[in-house]
């Protein structure tokens, strides 16, 4: 399963819970361990009561779970509610999970029996993969986004929390944290209980998560944007010197940028909410403000030539950070090649 298409088969499983629409089995596994865990959470907080819980809603764990007693078990019977809800976390780690293949043939109807399979995927061409999809069940494969996907998904993230990021808070945010979503998440709702606005800018980023405001890609792009030679390089330097993020992975951040300041030559003239559609933002007010003031100030320096000269560099240099016509040069050395091919425009 694609991830976009994990993403949307996560928000169709979601929105069948709340419907309280319910299979017999759930099996959710793959490689991206934050869809599963938050799956397992709506699963066990909206099915039964509190009250139902006491009696109906058991957690195990697969390190600890015997396959014959998880099936003893899922063969019992409610006491007092519709449905016993039994939720089997890091089901991979089970000893014969494949024996489960009996149950599944003949489920209990008043039992919901959940496997987390967290982490990895279940070969679902076995006999045993094919009884989940033979018999109805819910298969939930949660594969990993790509790294070009995350930023859009944590601003989607944002948004439901009825909160809003601007891009460069959402490009610090991902470029400093990584693409671990949980991670992301745990940070996020952390920063909300320090932030209380809706808006949260790139400073409050810095300000919480002690990220070092000078030495970032987005200040990198401020100092590129204004054709400021000497801070660039000086930037540039201190981010190939950083291990924890290889300066490569910032060409997508800098391909953005300049691509968006070719739609800004390309664009003259064009409302703000066309604009912010060519440039692939979301058209919140305060966040589209801001970016196009940068975009403006670095579009005043860059001409459309020299953006479309910078895009030219960027495919280059990364061809030889990816081993072509590199020789001896260090990540390091190219970045800082790439950076001087790019002010000299």
């Amino acid at each position: 399963m694609s991830s976009v298409s994990a993403v949307s088969a996560f928000e169709n499983l979601i929105a069948d819970i709340r419907k309280r629409q319910f299979a017999s089995v759930y099996l959710l596994h793959g490689e991206e361990p934050y869809f599963i865990d938050a799956a397992s959470k709506a699963l066990e907080n909206g099915i039964l009561t509190d009250a139902e819980k006491s009696f109906n809603q058991t957690l195990l764990y697969g390190r600890d779970t015997q396959v014959n007693d998880l099936i003893m078990a899922a063969r019992r019977y409610p006491m007092g509610a519709p449905y016993q809800v039994i939720i089997v976390r890091e089901a991979q780690m089970m000893n014969g999970f494949d024996k489960l293949e009996s149950y599944l043939n003949s489920p209990q109807p008043e039992t919901i029996l959940v496997l987390c399979y967290r982490g990895k995927k279940l070969d679902m061409r076995t006999k045993f993969g094919k009884s989940f999809s033979r018999n109805g069940f819910v298969v939930f494969e949660s594969a990993k986004l790509r790294d070009y996907q995350v930023k859009d998904w944590v601003d989607k993230w944002v948004r439901k929390q009825h909160k809003s990021l601007d891009p460069a808070a959402t490009e610090m945010l991902v470029d400093y944290l990584g693409t671990d979503l949980i991670q992301l998440t745990n940070e996020l709702e952390k920063l909300f209980l320090t932030v209380k606005d809706d808006f949260i800018q790139a400073r409050h980023i810095q300000d919480n998560l002690v990220i070092s405001k000078e030495f970032s890609i987005f200040e990198l792009q401020k100092a590129l944007g204004t054709r400021n030679f000497n801070r660039t390089i000086h930037i540039a330097h201190h981010m190939a010197n950083d291990t924890r993020s290889p300066v490569q992975a910032s060409l997508a951040n800098l391909y953005t940028f300049f691509s968006r300041i070719a739609v800004m030559h390309n664009s003259r003239g064009k409302k703000k909410e066309d604009l912010a559609a060519d440039l692939g933002i979301n058209n919140n007010p305060k966040a589209l403000d801001f970016v196009l003031r940068e975009l403006q100030e670095a579009a005043n320096h860059f001409s459309l030539a020299d953006a479309e000269k910078a895009i030219g560099y960027l495919k280059y240099y990364d061809l030889r950070f990816k081993g072509m016509n590199k020789g001896n040069a260090t990540d390091g050395q190219l970045f800082i090649e790439l950076m001087v091919n790019l002010l000299k425009n």
